[in-house]
């Protein structure tokens, strides 16, 4: 098994003397980098016969937001603008298990329901959760190509995790939220990229469902490849 990522203490270590011993090691989200996330990889080898190869792959996956649109066309509210725009994820798994092996549903969540300040304030880099646009919304296309990070959500608990676009209108507060994934799983290592186009006013509440003539969304699901393989020997 390898770890690629932040120092672990030492007492965490000396506690490893099985796999099993291994999965209780966890990583939270809130000391990961996103341009150096924590990854990890393990092969079996029989002692005496070569050498073997491990692929590292992230622990984390990632949401991101390609575009966003706001079209009002044929509502009473053709034209509004919407102000104070903000994505951002909301019932975020945010520990897992070093080995992300360790059973269905969540170990912590945070976001739960809402986008919550005091979870937020354990983040040094905001910006894995949330990111505010700096313009006002009419008919234009915003493309903050933005990237958020979440741990695996197998959706079991009923807690999916959700990509939620706020805004006002007339100083009104919507909200448009989106499952991540597919039917509400999220695997590890995967990119999942949305371009909205938003054709109605939101909900009242972050965690409602939304009527589907409200949105249209374009999910793209791929695997996370940020680098080009190679080799390290030791």
């Amino acid at each position: 098994f390898l770890y690629y990522g932040p120092a672990k203490e030492r007492y965490e270590w000396a506690e490893i003397n099985s796999y099993g011993a291994l999965r209780k090691i966890i990583c939270d989200l809130e000391a990961e980098d996103r341009n150096n996330p924590v990854m990890t990889g393990h092969c079996r080898l029989d002692a005496g016969l070569g050498q073997g190869s491990v692929a590292l792959t992230p622990l984390v996956s990632e949401v991101h937001l390609t575009s966003v649109r706001f079209d009002f066309s044929g509502t009473p509210y053709t034209g509004r603008p919407v102000s104070d725009v903000k994505a951002y994820l909301i019932n975020v798994n945010a520990s897992c298990s070093m080995t992300a092996d360790s059973g269905p549903g969540c170990m912590r969540l945070i976001n739960t329901g809402m986008l919550n300040p005091n979870d937020m304030n354990g983040f040094m880099d905001r910006s894995i959760l949330m990111y505010e646009f700096n313009e006002e919304f009419r008919t234009q296309t915003a493309h903050p190509e933005k990237s958020f990070l979440c741990y695996p959500n197998s959706g079991d608990t009923g807690m999916h995790t959700k990509l939620v676009i706020e805004g006002k209108i007339d100083g009104i507060t919507y909200y448009w939220p989106i499952s991540v994934g597919k039917d509400g799983s999220i695997a590890r290592s995967c990119s999942y990229s949305y371009d909205i186009l938003i054709r109605r006013k939101g909900v009242s509440d972050p965690d409602f469902l939304i009527e589907p003539k409200t949105i249209e969304i374009d999910l793209n699901i791929k695997p996370w490849n940020e680098k080009e393989n190679y080799p390290v020997r030791f």
